[in-house]
């Protein structure tokens, strides 16, 4: 009886401890899953990234800022503008002064490791080693990152992309945004946020990234997107001029001119075919005949003056 006492008692002393092994054994299976399952997000990321950017081809400098497209593309910066921040340097001069062409304040100077690895993959005169540039991708948003949690006490690390997404929009907190692992959700997350919270500068971090409108493909612009949003909740007009492409911008002021009823807005459009196309447009939505008349006379797109009275004209009451 003594001896099984004394094992009895042993069983009583090791239970606490097998139990804290077992507890570490599912804890740390539980983290490896999710380390391998965020690593092979990553990688599917990168594959499909490196897959679209082989579509573009690296001579064309879309934006006339010295980089060229792919590159642009790689790095997740604006292909559609020269200051993809809007802080009034370019994004050529941005990297190659060691900045970071995604944020606009002070704070925005690169590691001494990616300045050196932008100088030499970017500027060295060598031919673009594309497959580096990752690199420089990471040091990017690492920094973003670490810009937008400065101040974040939220909890992400065991989140799906879905949830941080969710919980960014539901605590209004960008460092959530940030840690959104696949593009296009992170992408969606900053243009809702910023248009929640007012505030443009959310824009500024969105990657330029999607399939080119040629050969079938559709690109989407997100950006232009996040400023459409804020148009859509701040009745400005000044987010539509943001936009990088005049067929977006007009869409974006037919929008808010339906909105408001402010129809002097196609006024100010430059290009004659978007403006005639804006009064076309407006006019037979709100059933205007005075705008047809602002449409140009020699109007050779099909959009006349005679076919949008004419159309106002067979509409129903």
């Amino acid at each position: 009886m003594l001896l099984k006492e004394k094992i009895i008692q042993k069983i009583k002393y090791l239970l606490p401890v097998i139990f804290f092994v077992i507890l570490f054994i599912v804890l740390y299976s539980i983290i490896s899953n999710l380390s391998n399952k965020e690593e092979g997000d990553r990688k599917k990321q990168s594959d499909s990234l490196y897959s679209q950017a082989d579509r573009i081809d690296d001579k064309i400098d879309g934006d006339g800022d010295g980089l060229g497209d792919k590159v642009e593309f790689i790095l997740g910066i604006d292909r559609y503008s020269k200051d993809s921040d809007g802080d009034g340097f370019s994004d050529y001069d941005e990297l190659k002064n060691g900045h970071n062409p995604f944020l606009v304040s002070s704070r925005d100077e690169l590691s001494s490791e990616i300045k050196a690895e932008i100088q030499e993959v970017l500027f060295s005169g060598e031919e673009i080693n594309f497959s580096r540039l990752e690199i420089i991708r990471d040091g990017l948003e690492k920094q973003i990152s670490e810009k937008l949690c400065q101040n974040s006490n939220s909890s992400y690390e065991d989140l799906s992309d879905k949830d941080k997404a969710r919980d960014s929009i539901k605590l209004k907190n960008p460092c959530m945004c940030s840690k959104v692992i696949n593009i296009k959700d992170r992408n969606d997350c900053f243009s809702v946020l910023g248009a929640l919270v007012n505030d443009e500068s959310l824009c500024s971090y969105i990657s330029e990234e999607g399939r080119e409108e040629k050969n079938g493909f559709y690109f989407k612009f997100m950006k232009d997107e996040c400023f459409r949003n804020l148009m859509s909740v701040t009745s400005d007009e000044k987010y539509c001029f943001k936009i990088s492409k005049e067929s977006r911008i007009t869409s974006c002021l037919i929008a808010l001119i339906l909105k408001t009823k402010r129809y002097d807005l196609c006024d100010s459009i430059e290009n004659l075919d978007e403006r005639d196309e804006c009064y076309w447009t407006v006019a037979i939505f709100s059933k205007n005949k005075k705008l047809c008349d602002k449409i140009s006379p020699d109007n050779k797109s099909g959009n006349d003056r005679e076919g949008c009275i004419g159309l106002i004209k067979k509409s129903p009451l």
